[in-house]
């Protein structure tokens, strides 16, 4: 990604969160609005899937800060609706956890609505555990489920 996509990118994600009917708390980001910048780290990284220049799919990821293990959070997938159910999404998310492996991070952590069944699916068949609040991480408990993956296993679904 380059500074130049990050308004593609943002409206990319508004428009899915707002296909989910996203509360308005949650079309306001600051990591959003910052894209570019919040994942410029030397331990971030951003992807964009994109089809004759179109933004249609994002994944990123950042160093979790209040870890009890060393890892990283998986943040911002989106697939744009039109693209969904052909494996561009579980193939995003791959390419993403095969970089966040070669930056030496060795657990994946993400959160995701319980709203959004279909996204839970696709963790789960890429390995992804739920995982009691507080288990792994220390952040304070939401209405969101977190997810658990070490990146030595594999990538592959069931």
């Amino acid at each position: 990604m380059n500074a130049a996509d990050s308004d593609l990118v943002r409206t990319l994600i508004l428009q899915v969160r707002r296909e989910i009917d996203a509360h308005e708390e949650y079309l306001k980001d600051i990591e959003l609005d910052n894209i570019y910048e919040s994942y410029a780290g030397e331990k971030s990284f951003f992807m964009v899937l994109t089809l004759n220049c179109r933004v249609i799919g994002t994944v990123g990821i950042l160093p979790l800060s209040k870890m009890k293990n060393r890892g990283c959070e998986l943040k911002k997938f989106y697939l744009d609706n039109a693209w969904r159910g052909l494996g561009l999404g579980m193939e995003l998310i791959r390419s993403c956890l095969y970089k966040a492996r070669e930056k030496g991070y060795q657990n994946c952590y993400l959160e995701t609505d319980p709203l959004l069944q279909s996204a839970g699916n696709l963790y789960k068949r890429l390995g992804f555990k739920h995982v009691p609040e507080n288990e792994y991480i220390n952040l304070p408990p939401t209405r969101y489920n977190w997810h658990f993956k070490p990146l030595t296993e594999s990538f592959t679904n069931v």
